[in-house]
């Protein structure tokens, strides 16, 4: 998600005033989310059991108005990473009905 969209979501608080997102390590009951500290993937918290990462190069100018934000949310085991460009070959070893 945007850092914006991370920073707004910090000043959320619920009808007692008691903020949404705590520190993991309060032990949080009835948290939407926790924050954890900054690892090496840039994970800066959780929400719903989610890990969130800011990217500020996610578009803010969605919607009609322009005003809205875009939240990707994706199963990261599906991703296929490529270290090499893409190479054409030949296979003559074709099955042949007879």
């Amino acid at each position: 998600m945007h850092p914006r969209r991370w920073a707004h979501l910090l000043t959320l608080l619920d009808t007692n005033t008691r903020p949404l997102f705590i520190p993991s390590e309060n032990g949080p009951n009835n948290a939407a989310g926790t924050l954890t500290n900054v690892a090496a993937e840039a994970v800066v918290g959780r929400c719903c059991g989610l890990p969130i990462v800011i990217d500020s190069n996610i578009p803010t100018t969605g919607g009609g108005a322009s005003n809205e934000d875009v939240i990707v949310v994706l199963r990261s085991s599906d991703l296929l990473f490529f270290e090499s460009g893409v190479r054409a070959r030949v296979l003559p070893e074709t099955k042949r009905k007879h």
